[in-house]
C-alpha cells in the first residue's frame, strides 16, 4: 500500500486508539503489524527532522546537543520547506491490506469523526 508520509503521521494517534482496543484476535494481529510499520516510518521521520534541526538550528547550550530553530528566521522557513517535502513523499507500507471492522468491533472504542477520516486508508468500516 502506497501512502503519503503526511497521512501516516496524521493517522498515528487514531491508530494507537485502535491498537489499544479489545478486538477479535486476527484483526488485532493485522493492526499490530500495521502499528509496527507505522512506528518505523514515524521513527525515521523523527530522525530526519532532528537532523534538520541540528543542521539548520543553533545549539542552545554548548556541548549538550540541544538545538533550536527560531520561528520567523530563514532557517525556520527552510526547515518547514524540507519537512513539507518529506511529508509529501509517498511511502510503501508493504503487504498491508486494510482491516475490515464491524460496528461490533468498535463498540468499546471512542473514535471521533476525525479519527475515522484519518484511519480511512488503513481500515474499512463495514456498516452492515
Amino acid at each position: 500500500m502506497k501512502i503519503q508520509l503526511r497521512k501516516i503521521l496524521n493517522a498515528a494517534p487514531s491508530l494507537r486508539k485502535l491498537l489499544n482496543a479489545d478486538i477479535e484476535i486476527t484483526k488485532a494481529y493485522h493492526l499490530s503489524k500495521l502499528g509496527a510499520k507505522v512506528d518505523s516510518e514515524i521513527r525515521q521521520y523523527e530522525i530526519l527532522s532532528n537532523a534538520q534541526i541540528k543542521k539548520l538550528g543553533k545549539e542552545l547550550t554548548a556541548g549538550q546537543g540541544n538545538y533550536k530553530i527560531t520561528p520567523g528566521t530563514p532557517e525556520f522557513k527552510k526547515y518547514q520547506e524540507e519537512m513539507e517535502k518529506l511529508q509529501d513523499m509517498e511511502v510503501d507500507i508493504r503487504n498491508y491490506k486494510p482491516v475490515e471492522l464491524t460496528p461490533e468491533d468498535c463498540v468499546d472504542m471512542k473514535l471521533s469523526a476525525m479519527d475515522l477520516v484519518q484511519l480511512e486508508p488503513f481500515i474499512v468500516f463495514k456498516v452492515c
